[in-house]
C-alpha cells in the first residue's frame, strides 16, 4: 500500500539513513510509490539521493524514487524542468525520464507553465542538421536527450501539441526556421490552429526556409496546398517561386494526393484560368495538384470525369507549350499508355 500520508513519507525518508541496507533498501522502493509530498519532503528527498548511498541499489532506488515523485508532483515541476533544461541531473536521469511513460496531466500543466518563463532559444532551437536523425526519434542510448526530445516524452500529445503550436505562432519575432522546426515537433495539427500554421507555412515558403517547411507539408496535406495557391493566386511569379520549391526531390516524395472532396476546387481554380493562355498557374495546378495522377484510383478517376476538369484540359491541347504541362494528365485520366502528341 503506498504511503498516502505525508508523515508516512518523512517516516520514510528517515529510513533510508538507518544502519541496515535491508531496511533503507525497503524505504527507497516505498518512497518511489509515495502519494503524498509536500515541498519540503520533496527537497529532503532531493537531497538525500544527493547523498548518495554505500550501497549501489539502495542508491538507485533514491534516484528512481527522485524521478518518480517529479513526475507525479505538481510542485515539483520547477525541479522536472532544470533536468529537462540540462540544468541539473546527470545524463541518466534524462534518459530514464525519456524511456518511462508521460507525466500526470497535472503536472504536465505545471511543467509547460514554467517553460513559459524560460528563453525560447534555451529550448526551442533546431539541432545542426547533422544531427537532425537524433531529434527526429533515432537518438542512441547514450545520448543526452535535448529538452523537445524530453517534452515529446513526457507530456501527452493532446497537452503538447496545442502548447507547442501556440508558442510558435505568437513568437513572431523569432527566427521562421526555429519556428517551423517546433510546430513540426507537435504530433498533430489542431483543427482551430490549422489555418494559423498554414499561414505561417506559406511565409516560410516565400522565405524559401528548408527543410522544415517539407516537414511541415506532410503535416498539413492537401489543405496546405490548396491555402498556398490560393494565397498567391494572383501574384503568379511568387507562385511560381513556390512550385519550383515543392516539386524538388525532398518535397516530391511527401506532395499529398488531393481528395475527392478536393475537385471542385481544382475544377474552379482551372475554370478561372483563361483557355489557350500559357499561364504558369496551369503548371502549378496540375503539379502540385497531382493531376498526373488522378487516373490511378478508379474511384478517384470516376469522381474526376463526373466534373469538367478533364474538358478544361484538354482546352490547353492546341497550344505546343501547355500542351507539354497537361499531355502526362489527360493520358493519366484516360487510361492510355501514351500522352496526346503535342503540336
Amino acid at each position: 500500500m503506498p504511503a498516502q500520508d505525508t508523515a508516512t513519507v518523512a517516516a520514510l525518508l528517515t529510513a533510508t539513513r538507518d544502519a541496515s541496507r535491508y531496511v533503507r533498501d525497503l524505504a527507497a522502493m516505498a518512497l518511489a510509490r509515495a502519494r503524498s509530498w509536500t515541498r519540503s519532503l520533496v527537497a529532503r528527498l532531493e537531497e538525500r539521493q544527493q547523498q548518495g548511498d554505500p550501497d549501489e541499489n539502495v542508491a538507485r532506488k533514491l534516484e528512481q524514487a527522485y524521478l518518480q515523485v517529479l513526475r507525479r508532483e505538481p510542485h515539483a515541476a520547477d525541479r522536472l524542468l532544470a533536468i529537462v533544461l540540462r540544468r541539473e541531473g546527470p545524463v541518466r536521469w534524462r534518459q530514464a525520464l525519456r524511456e518511462g511513460p508521460p507525466v500526470d496531466p497535472v503536472v504536465a500543466r505545471a511543467l509547460l507553465t514554467h517553460l513559459e518563463r524560460v528563453p525560447w532559444e534555451t529550448w526551442a532551437r533546431p539541432p545542426h542538421r547533422a544531427s537532425q536523425k537524433v531529434e527526429n526519434g533515432q537518438q542512441s542510448g547514450s545520448e543526452d536527450p535535448s529538452p523537445l526530445v524530453l517534452l515529446r516524452a513526457l507530456v501527452p500529445g493532446d497537452l503538447l501539441a496545442p502548447w507547442l503550436i501556440q508558442q510558435a505562432l505568437h513568437r513572431t519575432t523569432a527566427p521562421l526556421p526555429m519556428r517551423l522546426y517546433v510546430i513540426v515537433q507537435a504530433n498533430s495539427i489542431p483543427p482551430a490552429l490549422q489555418q494559423a500554421v498554414q499561414r505561417l507555412w506559406i511565409e516560410a515558403i516565400q522565405a524559401v526556409e528548408v527543410p522544415e517547411l517539407y516537414a511541415l507539408l506532410d503535416r498539413l496535406g492537401f489543405s496546405g496546398i490548396r491555402a498556398l495557391i490560393d494565397s498567391l493566386w494572383h501574384a503568379p511569379d511568387a507562385l511560381k517561386r513556390a512550385w519550383r520549391l515543392l516539386t524538388q526531390p525532398e518535397a516530391a516524395r511527401i506532395l499529398p494526393m488531393p481528395q475527392r472532396t478536393d475537385l471542385p476546387w481544382l475544377e474552379a481554380r482551372l475554370a478561372a484560368l483563361p483557355p489557350g493562355d500559357q499561364d504558369s498557374r496551369l503548371q502549378v495546378l496540375v503539379d502540385l495538384g497531382r493531376l498526373y495522377e488522378l487516373g490511378n484510383d478508379p474511384g478517384l478517376r470516376q469522381a474526376v470525369f463526373q466534373t469538367q476538369i478533364p474538358r478544361l484540359l484538354l482546352r490547353y491541347l492546341s497550344n505546343p507549350v501547355t500542351c507539354q504541362w497537361v499531355a502526362i494528365a489527360l493520358a493519366n485520366l484516360y487510361g492510355r499508355w501514351m500522352p496526346p502528341r503535342c503540336p
